[in-house]
């Protein structure tokens, strides 16, 4: 019964859920393909370009879902929280640790919260996001981009790869 209730409470914490499990996605997706540019650059091999550009792909591809399935997916007890912090004095978290039970006091409590949630707005929910997750997207995304760079560069004749750099063999 609680869940029938909480259709668009749970419908706009989960769309929170699966922006934090893209922006963690993100970063793992980012360091892999700094970390293979990386390599590909300074071992001198011109394919990695292709390879960690693919990789970003599948680091983000298999990441995201992961990320929400098993961190962001919202329970309905997170559900009844979230929605309680909207001025329903925990009513929400009462009526979903006795949604089994069938006593007077518990259909009355249900009841009452039934009301109550008719007069809170979904949308009063705020999506919330850390801002340490955006800096770490903004870092790692920074760093992939530039060791994409450099790593094209080189793909492009107009770098040494970083072996020749280490060597001596060639001076920029």
């Amino acid at each position: 019964m609680a869940n029938e209730m909480f259709k668009k409470y749970h419908a706009r914490i989960a769309r929170e859920g699966w922006l934090k499990a893209l922006l963690c996605g993100l970063v793992i997706a980012c360091g892999v393909l700094a970390l293979t540019e990386l390599i590909s650059w300074f071992v001198g091999f011109r394919a990695g370009l292709w390879i960690g550009i693919a990789l970003f792909f599948v680091a983000a591809g298999a990441g995201t879902p992961m990320f929400y399935y098993f961190k962001f997916r919202p329970t309905t007890k997170e559900i009844a929280k979230r929605v309680d912090e909207l001025g329903l004095e925990e009513r929400v978290l009462t009526m979903v640790e006795y949604e089994n039970d069938d006593s007077y006091i518990a259909q009355k409590q249900r009841e009452d919260t039934k009301n109550a949630l008719g007069r809170v707005d979904h949308m009063l929910l705020k999506i919330a996001v850390s801002v340490s997750l955006i800096a770490a997207v903004a870092v790692t995304g920074a760093v992939g981009l530039g060791m994409t760079a450099v790593d094209s560069l080189h793909y492009a004749g107009v770098l040494p790869s970083g072996l020749e750099l280490l060597s001596g063999e060639t001076v920029l």
